[in-house]
């Protein structure tokens, strides 16, 4: 058994020029599993958000991994609240996730720049956060991951 090596560099690796049939515009920001890209989907003329799982993972383990990101899709996760994944795929030896794109600010960058919001903003949106958890719970997948 292999242990996980996490990927937290902004920079890495050169991005490939193309995940599937999304093509790459530029990098967008650093998950902990691996950098997040901004790309174009011909396909529907949109812009869409790829993650790149940069793991040091066994070649069986990925193809698990992406089979899991393909259940996801499968899930129909059609939620206001919830960037829908579209497509799962490998590139190179690593795997992806694109979803729909998010044009906004992080939330660190907001509130960084205009302080903490009033508690009733804050009530409305945990509970939209809420809502869109409790969807995606009610379909069997669950984040894992949440952070404040």
């Amino acid at each position: 058994m292999r242990s996980t090596s996490l990927n937290t560099d902004a920079a890495g690796a050169a991005p490939p020029d193309a995940f599937g049939p999304f093509r790459v515009l530029h990098q967008i920001g650093a998950g902990t599993l691996g950098p997040v890209f901004r790309a174009y989907d011909p396909q529907q003329d949109r812009l869409v958000a790829v993650k790149l799982f940069r793991l040091d993972l066994a070649p069986e383990r990925v193809h698990t991994l992406v089979a899991g990101l393909e259940r996801l899709i499968a899930a129909d996760l059609g939620h206001p609240a919830i960037a829908t994944p579209i497509a799962a795929g490998l590139v190179d030896v690593a795997a992806y996730l694109a979803q729909d794109f998010v044009a906004a600010d992080s939330l660190d960058t907001i509130v960084r720049e205009f302080g903490g919001a009033p508690a009733a903003d804050v009530v409305r949106v945990a509970a939209q956060l809420a809502g869109a958890l409790d969807f995606a719970a009610a379909v069997g997948v669950y984040h894992g991951s949440l952070h404040p």
